[in-house]
């Protein structure tokens, strides 16, 4: 506890140095001389704020980020590949940990610090050497509400820069760290090998590699059904998946002899935390099971809330920003939470339907004592599932802005399965190696139990009131998106929420859902479109699937071509004539303006006009100095011109602008509207 409220003052304040070595020093004489719990609290306290604080303000990333990359430039970077590059539908990004960096100006610096790099490239592995060229600058912000905000999530890690290249070179391979190479290539093997005869399968071999090594790509489509239910920390490797390895790894080498056994099973769990992505959740549960088993090596019992302690104290010291990593606090408060409290709700659970106590255990018959170990060994299970569901009801509801309150009972189907999972796969990983054909027996065995798995958590997240979505409530709002080449635009009212200009199916997933479950929606009222075109490709259907609106608004002109949509899909079309209220209500009104550049859709609020196109969103603020801002539009100047003819500016006399992409808007802007 000490160490965790140093981290958090050394993020909170900046410690003084003079002061902090002071009070170390003054604790540590202290303790020499004579043991007392105040110098123990107070020794941990300022040691931890001072690392914490040279971590954060004081790290040297941040401070040369600042001082040579606060505004972008052209670099030509050389380094090394540290992490394995993840594909997107752009090209890859990783990070690479520098050598040297050359400015535009011929500085050449020497440095060891760490940048994230975004590439149309997707042929660099982990351990290349490269030689990059290209723009240089602060990591971007989140730009959207409930978006993910990749800055501060780097920045923890020590990350402040990022650079764009248009040009990589490949200097020599394997210059990694070769320990980290090797987890790699055999993660990569494992995968090959559990996905061999069911790659047809794509999202139930992904549940597999999920619950196997924590691998989630093949797998979102699935992802929803399983936090609705709670269960969503399958897909994680944590305490679970590790105590699930431990234990198959202890009855298995139990013939070599306890001690023998006991150091195999440590240095298979450290290989098995480190395969999956040596996250905090697996290192702590890693740490705990090896001071269990080096315990019996020793012929001492060892106390699980030490080792709980001991791998909270080890972890921080190694980075004293994983504090604020949501898979350490849940890992931490979750595995605490059941140490100390599964077994005070056990034996109130006991109580109910045990036998009489004055009958003598030996004069029980054989289907009594059958079903006495079937309901303790139950009990003990709902007790540990219902002291984590508690304990994760604050993350739950801050992170996935839900309640599941079918948590339990869906973790009582989900984890026995799941470890029934894990043993099949371990299995077929062994085989895997002196017999294939034998693998893919049991990766059907696997195939089986995971579509049992997917049946069972989707049939309970489709409960009534399974899951209770969990958000403050807000007044009547119009938030306008970023989506890039676009527009879009939330209306929240009281009688629902309606999306203007949904855009394609990675709008819906980057930028709609995080910002629409931010705020616990998880159904629309209805969707606005003011254009056909993407319909016949299909743009709009994730949404549909996603949010399941009730209705869709479309001008009436152009009702044709909708029908597709309609049917494909089970939603009403509503069509409307223009000036027609889509939205009416006591603070706003959205209605379809025709005009000789198409159909936009016309909303008005309090000190707001809001005119939306399919690629043009402009925005007129009524303030003593009426503002234009001109928040998006598509690369053609034409597109722009049809924005400005929604607003005739020239009768303002004087106006502000603001533009949220420069370039082509500049123009356009001055030739229409002449302020």
């Amino acid at each position: 506890m000490a160490a965790a409220c140093g981290v958090l003052l050394g993020e909170r304040w900046a410690l003084p140095l003079p002061i902090a070595l002071t009070a170390i020093s003054l604790a540590a004489a202290w303790l020499w001389w004579r043991p007392h719990p105040f110098p123990a609290l107070v020794l941990p306290l300022c040691a931890f704020a001072l690392v914490h604080q040279w971590n954060t303000r004081e790290h040297p990333g941040r401070l040369w980020a600042q001082r040579h990359f606060a505004k972008a430039q052209f670099v030509r970077a050389e380094g090394v590949v540290v992490t394995e590059p993840r594909e997107n539908a752009r090209g890859s990004q990783f990070v690479m940990r520098l050598d040297r960096v050359q400015t535009a100006n011929g500085e050449l610096w020497p440095s060891h610090m760490d940048w994230t790099v975004v590439t149309h490239r997707r042929d660099v592995c982990f351990g290349d050497q490269i030689r990059a060229a290209g723009t240089a600058g602060p990591i971007p912000a989140a730009r959207n509400p409930g978006a993910f905000d990749a800055s501060a999530w780097l920045a923890r890690r020590g990350i402040f820069s990022q650079l764009r290249s248009h040009r990589i070179e490949r200097v020599e391979k394997d210059r990694g760290d070769p320990v980290f190479a090797f987890a790699l290539r055999l993660r990569n093997w494992c995968e090959h090998t559990l996905g061999k005869g069911i790659a047809d399968d794509p999202s139930v071999l992904g549940l597999i590699k999920g619950v196997t090594l924590g691998v989630t790509e093949d797998a979102e489509s699935l992802t929803d059904a399983f936090r609705e239910t709670g269960t969503y920390h399958l897909f994680s490797v944590s305490g679970l998946h590790v105590g699930m390895v431990a234990l198959v790894l202890s009855a298995v080498l139990q013939s070599l002899g306890r001690r023998p056994a006991a150091i195999v099973s440590i240095a298979g769990v450290f290989l098995y935390t480190l395969v999956t992505g040596w996250q905090p959740a697996s290192v702590r549960a890693a740490v705990m099971t090896s001071l269990l088993l080096a315990g019996r090596c020793i012929d001492r019992t060892g106390q699980a809330v030490n080792g709980l302690a001991a791998a909270f104290l080890l972890l921080l010291g190694s980075d004293t920003n994983l504090l604020f990593n949501l898979g350490f606090q849940m890992s931490f408060l979750v595995a605490g939470a059941i140490l100390l409290g599964s077994s005070t709700v056990e034996s109130v659970l006991l109580k109910i339907g045990r036998p009489d106590p004055f009958l003598p255990r030996k004069l029980w018959s054989v289907p009594l004592a059958a079903f006495e170990g079937m309901r303790v060994r139950f009990i003990s299970a709902v007790a540990v599932s219902t002291v984590a569901w508690v304990a994760s009801i604050p993350h739950a509801l801050g992170v996935f802005h839900l309640l599941p309150l079918t948590s339990i009972p869906a973790n009582l189907v989900a984890v026995p399965l799941s470890f029934a999972m894990l043993c099949l796969s371990l299995t077929s990983l062994l085989f895997g190696t002196v017999a294939p054909a034998i693998a893919e027996i049991y990766n059907h065995a696997n195939w089986a139990l995971a579509r049992m798995l997917i049946f069972s958590i989707a049939a309970i997240a489709r409960l009534p009131f399974s899951s209770i979505p969990a958000a403050l409530p807000e007044a009547p709002q119009l938030t306008i998106l970023d989506v890039g080449s676009g527009s879009c635009a939330v209306l929240q009212v009281p009688s629902g929420t309606w999306v203007i200009q949904c855009g394609s199916a990675g709008t819906t997933e980057r930028v709609l859902r995080p910002m629409l479950h931010a705020r616990g929606i998880r159904q629309v009222k209805g969707l606005i479109l003011t254009d056909s075109r993407g319909v016949a490709s299909g743009e709009p259907t994730a949404f549909l699937e996603r949010f399941t609106p009730d209705e869709i608004a479309i001008p009436w002109s152009l009702q044709d071509r909708f029908v597709t949509l309609s049917e494909s899909n089970s939603v009403a079309i509503r069509p409307l004539a223009p000036g027609s209220a889509i939205v009416s209500d006591n603070l706003y009104r959205a209605e379809f303006v025709e005009g000789s550049a198409g159909w936009t859709v016309e909303v008005s609020g309090p000190g707001t006009r809001l005119r939306v196109g399919k690629e043009t969103l402009v925005e007129s603020r009524v303030d003593p100095l009426e503002t234009v801002r001109i928040f998006r539009s598509s690369p053609k100047g034409d597109a722009s011109d049809q924005g400005m003819r929604g607003i005739d500016i020239r009768e303002s006399g004087a106006v502000r602008v603001t533009f949220s992409d420069e370039g082509p808007l500049i123009e356009p802007f001055l030739h229409q509207g002449k302020p």
